[in-house]
């Protein structure tokens, strides 16, 4: 089987992390029936992962989570693969080296290896601004906001005044009835 990869919200490209993982298995001596799920963290330099301990003698398809911040190095992402994988083998943190529970283990495997990030993830050669210019276009920003919200608030009062007359309409025809009897 090969190894699946069901998301991937990282930087990173999927390709390269699928190699990644293939090496990493090949040095815990994993299959590579495994399904992974790679997010990306908020804080640029943080990486996470959560992977099931196997079982023996049953056949369980649990993803193993990865979560990879868009500054985290290569040697980082391979350490944490390998200590998920070792968990998806059957290994549990007491069975394991302190460099291995700590993700701090070598990984020879990994050297040479080229993870690329994906194309539209790349920063743009940004410029750097002035603490004005960064002011002005924090400014016009937040008025762009303020006037999307005004007219969402509009359009609002507008169905609300338009339900109000819906409903003043049938009270004003029910109290007629009412009247007629």
């Amino acid at each position: 089987m090969k190894i699946e990869i069901t998301r991937n919200a990282s930087a990173f490209r999927t390709s390269d992390l699928r190699k990644l993982i293939r090496l990493a298995c090949k040095a815990v001596g994993a299959k590579r029936d495994k399904r992974f799920h790679i997010g990306a963290s908020r804080r640029h330099n943080v990486i996470s992962g959560r992977a099931y301990i196997g079982t023996r003698g049953k056949v369980e398809y649990k993803p193993v989570w990865l979560t990879i911040g868009k500054d985290c190095t290569l040697e980082e992402i391979a350490r944490t693969i390998a200590h998920e994988l070792m968990h998806s083998v059957g290994v549990s943190h007491r069975d394991m080296t302190p460099e291995q529970r700590k993700c701090t283990q070598p990984v020879p495997w990994a050297e040479g290896f080229e993870l690329r990030r994906k194309k539209d993830l790349e920063p743009a050669k940004a410029q750097s601004e002035t603490p004005a210019e960064r002011g002005a276009r924090l400014v016009a920003k937040r008025e762009a906001h303020a006037r999307a919200m005004l007219k969402r608030a509009i359009t609002r009062r507008k169905r609300a005044e338009s339900v109000e007359k819906k409903w003043r309409e049938k009270v004003c025809y029910y109290e007629r009835r009412t009247l007629d009897r």
